[in-house]
Parts: C-alpha cells; sequence; structure tokens
C-alpha cells in the first residue's frame, strides 16, 4: 500500500505546529532578577513549584503542537492506495469459474442464479470492463479449448451460451485450483479468478481449505447472487425403496424431505404413479434449516401390480426457490413371481402327509391367483433332472434318499450362481449317502454330516425344544417385535447333525446342543439344511410362523431385483441448498490471495473493487484523533490552574 494525500497544499498548514514553541519561546523572555532579602526564605519553596509548572508547561506545548500539526494533515485527507492496480478491466487477466451445478437454478429475486452468472459473464466479455485476456472454467462440465487464457473472446461468447445446467454438486475446490494454476503463469498485469456460485455447502463447504501463492498475487472474487441469505425452499432429498421388487408385492418408498430455508413451512407430499395420484398425501411441518428435524422422512406404500416397469413419483405440492427438488421420480422394473421348485421323496399318498404337501402350501396358499408372488412346482424325486434348476429361484429336497453326481454337480453350479438350495431330512433319506457328499468336492460342499433319525412320530411324542435361535441373522432379523417372543421350534423326530465349524454355521440349535437348522454359503447363492421334514407329526417347524416366513424372506432374496435407476434424478446432495457464510469465504485472504471479495453481482464486484483501487480516506479518523488530543490539553490545563495555590498564581 501507497500513502498519498487529496490535497497535499494543506500540508503546509504542518508549520502552525510550530506556533505553540514560537510563543513560548517569546513569552520565556528572563526579566531582570533583584533579590529582596525578606523573600529569601521562599526560594526553596518557589524553586520546585516552578519545576512543577515547568513539566506541565511542556506537555501542554507538546499537546497543542501534536493537535494543530495532526488537523493540517487531516485537511490534507491522507489516502492509503494499493500500489497495484485492483478492478477488473484493462491491464487485467481473469479466469472465470462458473458453478454449473442444478442448484444454480434456484431462484433469487425473480431470475435463476445460473442466468444471473451468464448475464455478468456475458458483460464481463463486452463491457466497459472488459480484462485483456480471459478464460472459463465450467465447474461440471470442463472444456480444455475455454479454459486457456484468451484475447480472443468471440468464442468464449458462444460458449457460455452452451453451458448446461449438471445434476452433480460442483466440484468448486478442484476448478479453482486448476485456475490459479493456470493464472499464475500468466505475465499480464493483474490477476484475478472470479466465481460465480450459489455457495451452496456441498460444493463450498472446502472453499476455506484452498491456498494460493503469495508470490503470485492473485485476486480472488466470489460473486453469489444470494450470498449472506437463506432461500425459503424445502425438497425431497433421496428416496429408498425396501422390499421385494416382485409383481403382487409390496414395497415402501421411503423419502427424506429437507427444509433449507429460515423458515418452518407446511408441506403436502404425495405418491404419484404413472402420473397419477394414488390417494396417499401427508401433510408435514417442516422446522426451519438448522433445526434436527428439518431433514424428516416419510413413507409410502404401493403394491406392484404386474411385472414389468412401473414410473413413480413423491412430489411436494409446493412453489419455491427451487422447483427441481420438489418432485423425486422413481422406476420399478418388478419380475415375475418367484419360481420354486421341491422335489419331493417317497412317502405317503395322502395329500397332506405326502413329502413337501405342507410345505407348498405355506409357500403358496392361493396357486393359480394373479396375486402369487412366488410359482411352487412339485416333482417326485425321480424325475428330478438338472434342467429343471433353469430360470428357478430355489429348489427344496424334500427328505429326498439321495442323490447322484451329477445332480450334486449341477446343484453347486445353481447355488454358487446364486441361487437356494434347501434340504429338509427325514426317514426318507440314506444317511450314508448324504455324508458321502461332503465329500463329493473339494470343499467339503454339503455341511453337515448325518446320522439316522431319532425320536418318535406323533404330536403327543416327547419332543426336543429350541434352546437358541440367531435372531441376528438377514433371514430371522426382524420377524418378532423382541427376541423374547420368537417362538419355541419342537423336533419329536428328527435326523441329529453335526455341522462343518469351518463352512456352516448354525441358525437354530436345539437343547441336546445339536443344531436344527444350518446354513453354508456357497458362492453367490446360500444351501440350508433342516433336521426335521415339513411333516407336522415330526414337529412344529412348519405350523409355527417363524420358519414358512424365514423361507419366504429367503426365496424373495434371492429373487430381488434392483430399482431401475436410469438417470431419473439429479445427486441427493445437490437438493440441499444450504449455503455457507460468506465470511469463511473472507478468511481466505490469510491462505495465499492478495486480495478476496465476496459481491452479489458483477456491479457490486466492480463497485468493491473501484473502492479499494480509489484508496481509503483518514482523514475522519485523524479528526477523531484531533478531538482527543483537544480534550485532553483542556484537561491538563484545567488541571494545572485547579492544583495551583494562590501564592503560585
Amino acid at each position: 500500500m501507497n500513502l498519498t494525500f487529496a490535497t497535499p497544499a494543506l500540508l503546509i498548514g504542518l508549520l502552525a505546529a510550530g506556533i505553540p514553541v514560537a510563543l513560548h519561546l517569546i513569552a520565556s523572555a528572563r526579566a531582570p532578577r533583584e533579590y529582596l532579602p525578606t523573600l529569601r526564605f521562599l526560594r526553596n519553596a518557589m524553586e520546585f513549584t516552578a519545576r512543577r509548572r515547568k513539566i506541565r508547561q511542556w506537555m501542554l506545548l507538546l499537546l497543542r503542537s501534536l493537535m494543530l500539526g495532526l488537523l493540517a494533515i487531516a485537511l490534507a485527507e491522507p489516502m492509503t492506495k494499493w500500489l497495484a492496480p485492483v478492478g477488473l478491466g484493462r491491464n487485467a487477466a481473469v479466469a472465470v469459474v462458473l458453478d454449473n451445478s442444478l442448484s444454480m437454478e434456484q431462484r433469487y429475486e425473480g431470475r435463476t442464479v445460473f442466468e444471473r452468472a451468464r448475464s455478468d459473464i456475458r458483460e464481463l466479455l463486452s463491457g466497459d470492463y472488459q480484462p485483456t485476456m480471459l478464460s472459463l472454467w465450467a465447474t461440471n462440465t470442463p472444456d480444455p479449448a475455454n479454459e486457456t487464457m484468451t484475447a480472443q473472446f468471440d468464442d468464449l461468447r458462444e460458449a457460455i451460451e452452451v453451458v448446461a445446467l449438471d445434476p452433480n454438486p460442483a466440484p468448486l475446490n478442484r476448478t479453482i485450483t486448476n485456475a490459479l494454476e493456470s493464472l499464475a503463469s500468466t505475465q499480464r498485469g493483474q490477476r484475478i479468478v472470479c466465481v460465480f456460485t450459489d455457495l451452496q455447502s456441498i460444493s463450498a463447504d472446502a472453499l476455506p481449505d484452498l491456498r494460493a501463492n503469495r508470490d503470485d498475487d492473485i485476486t480472488l472474487v466470489v460473486i453469489a447472487p444470494n450470498a449472506g441469505t437463506t432461500p425459503a425452499d424445502i425438497g425431497i432429498a433421496e428416496i429408498q425403496i425396501e422390499g421385494h421388487l416382485i409383481a403382487n408385492a409390496e414395497v415402501s418408498l421411503d423419502a427424506t424431505l429437507l427444509n433449507a430455508g429460515p423458515d418452518p413451512v407446511l408441506a403436502d407430499a404425495e405418491l404419484l404413479i404413472d402420473d397419477q395420484p394414488t390417494g396417499q398425501r401427508l401433510r408435514l411441518r417442516l422446522p426451519p434449516a438448522g433445526d434436527a428435524a428439518s431433514r424428516t422422512p416419510v413413507t409410502f406404500s404401493h403394491r406392484l401390480a404386474r411385472p414389468g416397469r412401473t414410473d413413480g413419483a413423491i412430489h411436494l405440492d409446493i412453489h419455491d426457490a427451487f422447483d427441481a427438488n420438489n418432485t423425486r421420480l422413481f422406476a420399478i422394473e418388478p419380475a415375475g413371481p418367484a419360481d420354486v421348485l421341491i422335489v419331493a421323496g417317497p412317502g405317503s399318498s395322502e395329500q397332506f402327509n405326502a413329502p413337501g404337501s405342507i410345505l407348498e402350501l405355506a409357500l403358496d396358499p392361493f396357486p393359480g391367483t394373479e396375486q402369487d408372488v412366488i410359482r411352487v412346482e412339485r416333482i417326485d424325486a425321480t424325475r428330478f433332472s438338472a434342467n429343471m434348476l433353469n430360470g428357478r429361484d430355489a429348489i427344496f429336497f424334500c427328505q429326498v434318499p439321495d442323490l447322484s453326481s451329477d445332480q450334486v454337480n449341477a446343484i453347486d453350479a445353481f447355488v454358487r450362481d446364486g441361487g437356494l438350495a434347501i434340504f429338509l431330512l427325514g426317514d426318507g433319506i440314506d444317511a450314508e449317502s448324504y455324508n458321502a457328499m461332503r465329500t463329493s468336492t473339494d470343499d467339503a460342499w454339503f455341511p453337515v454330516s448325518v446320522e439316522a433319525p431319532t425320536g418318535r412320530m406323533g404330536y403327543d411324542a416327547p419332543a426336543v425344544a429350541s434352546e437358541w435361535i440367531n435372531t441376528a441373522h438377514p433371514m430371522i432379523a426382524g420377524l418378532y417385535p423382541s427376541d423374547d417372543q420368537y417362538p419355541t421350534l419342537l423336533a419329536r423326530r428328527y435326523v441329529p447333525m453335526m455341522r462343518n465349524a469351518t463352512t456352516a454355521s448354525t441358525l437354530v440349535r436345539l437343547e441336546s446342543d445339536e443344531p436344527l437348522l444350518v446354513e453354508r454359503t456357497i458362492g453367490a447363492g446360500r444351501l440350508l439344511v433342516c433336521a426335521v421334514p415339513d411333516d407336522p407329526a415330526t414337529s412344529n417347524v412348519m405350523t409355527e410362523p417363524l420358519v414358512p416366513a424365514m423361507l419366504l424372506r429367503s426365496i424373495l432374496d434371492t429373487h430381488r431385483v434392483d430399482e431401475v435407476d436410469d438417470g431419473l434424478n439429479p445427486s441427493s446432495e445437490e437438493m440441499d441448498l444450504t449455503t455457507v457464510d460468506p465470511a469463511t469465504i473472507l478468511q481466505l485472504s490469510d491462505r495465499g490471495f492478495a486480495n478476496v471479495w465476496v459481491a452479489t453481482s458483477l456491479e457490486d464486484a466492480k463497485a468493491q473493487l473501484a473502492t479499494k483501487a480509489a484508496g481509503e480516506n483518514w482523514w475522519d479518523v485523524l479528526a477523531v484523533i484531533v478531538i482527543a488530543v483537544l480534550l485532553i490539553e483542556a484537561f491538563v490545563a484545567n488541571r494545572n490552574l485547579l492544583s495551583e495555590t494562590p501564592t503560585e498564581r
């Protein structure tokens, strides 16, 4: 900085500072001394008083000279100016950084922030403050052709017209850092990075981490029309779809509503399917931004009526600063019913006593209806072949005596590819054949070794109760409100099993310390082994809701398909219009920038830069100091008068 004066001629007034000194010298001429004998006794007292008065007189002399000198300087209007010119215009190289994230579509005083930014850049390229060189950096859609400093602005004028908004957060820090590096190599007078943004938190939170090389003497100008304000906006941040995406299944749609504005808002949210209202409409009161409840979850439900794509939306019935976040789209493409094959071993010819019959009823109680979410086929074990696994989601083996090596290999491939295989053991199995399956593959494929069945059949027969259920397992968790509400499973006649501790885990354990249900993960799929069949005479496994619910969940999880994305929505982070405090940007002056400015428009930035370039006038500060010195002088002078004795006067 440099110190100058608006009217330096008035500095001649500094000579007035010598007036008190001149008057003092004139008034201090010595008179002839005459010694009177009668006064000799007062001599010592008068000498002490004279020394004290001399100190006070010099203090008054200094204060009066200082007051007159400062008054002369104040009248000359001292100003501080920057040694280098500060401002947009000739002899300046400007790197323009344009935030083109979707949040720039928010309206501020009737116009979008993005359109305001483009208008300002057009003026910068063509107006009175046109710089000598300029480059254009779009945060979300970089174009190296525009990022090179140039004095030919025609291409940049065309480029600014085609820059489009992008649905993702703006990488402001990265773009500004690249612009700084490019600008540092420019040997062209004043160097300025001019950032047009909305100061959205997700993009601008990291701005205080920017660092520039102080030797580069670069000025940072941030232009944000909404700087220091909070937009009146509520929006939908995200949607999560929970449930099995299968025709006839019900899914829940969980949305998060947020209020980025300064005031509480009453909003109506509704679910639309294929652009039609579903009748599900919720009214919510959202507290202002900063309140923990300003982000509020809402849940809608919808039954998927048919296979094929379903388009929907959660919509806020409101018009505010940012309409883009008032609707959140989703698309679901449910599959048809899950396809299950039950392979049944030999047994009773009665309808509900045959192996697999109770299981079939539990999985598909109303076969052949349009509301089926699971389609079940039951075949005799003698008919089973490897090609029957094609297109299946799960396969059950109910008291199947044995399996050939080819069948085991086919089941192994089916499971590794994401399928679910479940073995329900019972009297019909050949224990030796099943134990041989443990060594039929290199990794001990079958997870348990088995023995001959034990116990007695019959509803009144003694039973071994379940001692422990793994309620934390994904198949089981949440099926009941609390762990103590899970039912006790009873095994009256069961196949004793010993699991392979290295490859399998127990899901249900009996009081005899034997596993009732064992699971093993193989590739992308799972293999389950149950020690009892589906016959109610052997256990209550199929009559208690727990195990059928477990099996249904496992089948539907295996059949899960993801919702269709299709890029329907912008980034959920981009929906939050919360902004950063401009004061945090101004702190960048301590991180290597020559100057840092935050303005609301190009005109505001020009005014601030012009004011800085014009310098700062200090006359008013000096005037205050002169008044303070005057008051001190008056105090000292009056104190002298008050403290003197009549003799001293």
